[in-house]
């Protein structure tokens, strides 16, 4: 291994051993890659150039190392690449290109890479992908496509992804997503859509994705969610549906989370109601997290489903009143917060019937409009006049 951790450097060093395997270059003044840079190192495997001031890349630079698998340009100032610059590097596994400058990319640039397994591309200025600009990736498991300015994604953009593992979309101006998009992922775990444009999503858009256990897509102005929106999702654990434009959701949106144990739908200042059968087919879920909407109060069979749920938050909204047996049933419930609602009291037999409850939270009594002492009950009852994010 050679380090070379000057950061006065400003070319790749021309007396490095012939047997360098690895090579770091970081944090230094180099500003280009000759054609000549790394002549004379047949047995290199890794190379980590990040955090250069890399703007330019002779199209012959990287041909003298055919046994490359990792390379790093992470944190340069790339605007270009020019074609053919990575047909050598048959063996590659991974490329990071995130945190540089670049707007597109040239046909074909990827075309020899058929054993690359992870890919970088976030934090760079991409607004569109050629539709076949990721055909030979074929053995590709992570794709990073965040924090870009994409606005759209050919249909099939990721047709032959077939192995991919995890895609991260988060943090683009993506408007719209065709119906077929993820249609072929069927090993796909992570996936993340939060932080777009997003107004809605056509229906199945997520009904292929059997081994997804993680979905993120909040930050989204989602109006809307068609009901026929996830397949069978047997392995998703966590589900995030906050900070949309959402008035309300579909009855059985969530049927085929069959495993889900956390499920966040917070800060949609729009959604003012769920329906009864929101939560059908959760049994497994633990926590529920609803602070920061707009709810005015709760059907009466919302949470019958939720066998085993631990903990219940439904801070910051504007609950006037609660069915009476709205706990019931929920034999494992053990703490439940209300802060800041519109309450004007808390039934005895509200609280009766969950028979594991152990805390109670009403932080913010002047907004409940309750007084101390509006309750007696043997629960911890935290009636603090402060505010506070449980």
């Amino acid at each position: 291994m050679v380090l070379c951790l000057d950061g006065s450097l400003v070319s790749v060093p021309a007396t490095l051993p012939p047997n360098t395997t690895v090579l770091f270059i970081t944090n230094s003044q180099v500003r280009e890659l000759a054609a000549h840079s790394f002549n004379g190192l047949p047995t290199l495997w890794r190379l980590q150039l990040n955090g250069n001031k890399i703007k330019s890349i002779d199209p012959e630079t990287f041909t003298p190392l055919p046994y490359l698998l990792s390379l790093k340009l992470s944190a340069n100032q790339l605007t270009w690449l020019p074609r053919g610059v990575f047909d050598s590097l048959a063996q590659l596994e991974q490329l990071f290109l995130n945190k540089n400058d670049l707007y597109c990319l040239p046909p074909g640039i990827f075309g020899s890479m058929v054993h690359l397994t992870e890919l970088d591309l976030s934090s760079n200025h991409f607004s569109a992908f050629d539709e076949g600009i990721f055909a030979n990736l074929s053995r590709l498991r992570v794709l990073n496509l965040g924090r870009n300015q994409l606005k759209s994604l050919p249909a099939n953009t990721f047709k032959t992804l077939r192995n991919l593992v995890e895609l991260k979309l988060h943090s683009n101006l993506i408007q719209s997503l065709p119906p077929e998009l993820f249609h072929c992922m069927p090993h796909l775990v992570n996936l993340t859509l939060s932080k777009n444009r997003l107004e809605e999503l056509p229906p199945q858009t997520f009904f292929h994705l059997v081994n997804l256990t993680q979905l993120t897509i909040f930050e989204n102005p989602l109006r809307e969610l068609p009901p026929m929106l996830f397949g069978n999702m047997p392995h998703m654990k966590e589900f995030f549906l906050s900070s949309t434009d959402l008035p309300t959701i579909p009855a059985h949106v969530f049927n085929n989370m069959s495993g889900l144990e956390q499920l966040y739908i917070t800060l949609n200042k729009r959604l003012t109601v769920l329906p009864k059968e929101s939560f059908r087919g959760l049994s497994q879920l633990k926590n529920l997290k609803l602070h920061t909407n707009s709810l005015e109060t709760l059907e009466e069979q919302l949470l019958a489903p939720l066998v085993n749920l631990q903990t219940l938050i439904l801070h910051d909204n504007q609950l006037h009143s609660l069915p009476s047996n709205i706990l019931q049933g929920l034999s494992q419930l053990t703490t439940i917060d209300l802060s800041n609602n519109m309450l004007p009291s808390l039934p005895k037999e509200l609280l009766d019937s969950a028979t594991a409850l152990q805390d109670v939270h009403v932080f913010d009594c002047d907004r409940n409009g309750w007084e101390e002492g509006a309750v007696h009950h043997e629960f911890n009852l935290i009636l603090w006049p402060v505010k506070s994010v449980f």
